[in-house]
């Protein structure tokens, strides 16, 4: 079971942790009240990828918020398959930093709060803006990524990232295109987000030569 895993990973010293997993596997509370929370907890983590709605149920979501608190010096994380809500996200995200973050991705998380943290993480290399809930307004400042070389996301994700990111971008190299959906879930081709996304990319860059744009779309 999951939660026998997570009871013991804390003292095992490990610097990558990978969950992937379903909700199938929780039966049973992880920790019995709060105080006993640190124990279970890995605090010397470099690699947090998690894949799996299950470790944020009511029982277990405080150990990973936990370690999202105690492991400041994450190089790389991955969260997706989570059913979280953006304003939780934010909530999160405005508590914690990560100085050596190089690789990002966050499945349902704002441009809002994106902005807002990446301003605090000018360290990030690669981000991923797949589930990106495009959420920004008025109040949502520029932000700068000074070390972005590579970008995943929709075209209408990348085109309302490429508004709010900071011109002078003279180390992107790479740029991939996914395929966009429908309100209702179909495949499409949004080709006016696509051409906005291109616009606003030749807005960043600055003057450096893109290694690989790619155009991945759904059959």
């Amino acid at each position: 079971l999951l939660e026998d895993v997570l009871r013991h990973v804390g003292r095992t010293g490990c610097t990558y942790l990978t969950v992937h997993s379903s909700g199938d596997y929780i039966s049973n509370p992880i920790i019995d009240c709060v105080v006993d929370l640190d124990a279970f907890l890995p605090q010397q983590l470099a690699v947090l990828d998690i894949e799996s709605s299950a470790l944020f149920t009511d029982d277990i979501s405080p150990w990973l918020v936990g370690c999202l608190h105690v492991n400041p010096r994450l190089e790389v994380l991955r969260i997706s398959r989570t059913g979280v809500s953006s304003h939780t996200w934010f909530r999160l995200f405005s508590t914690v930093s990560f100085p050596m973050l190089r690789e990002f991705h966050v499945e349902g998380i704002g441009l809002h709060c994106l902005a807002q943290f990446a301003s605090r993480h000018p360290s990030i290399e690669e981000i991923d803006l797949d589930g990106l809930v495009l959420d920004a307004g008025s109040s949502t400042v520029p932000f700068a990524l000074p070390s972005l070389r590579s970008i995943i996301g929709e075209g209408r994700a990348l085109a309302a990232f490429f508004e709010l990111l900071a011109e002078d971008n003279d180390r992107l190299t790479n740029v991939s295109f996914q395929g966009d959906y429908a309100n209702d879930g179909s495949a499409s081709f949004d080709t006016l987000a696509h051409l906005e996304a291109l616009r606003r990319l030749s807005n960043v860059q600055s003057g450096t030569a893109l290694r690989g744009l790619s155009f991945l779309f759904p059959s």
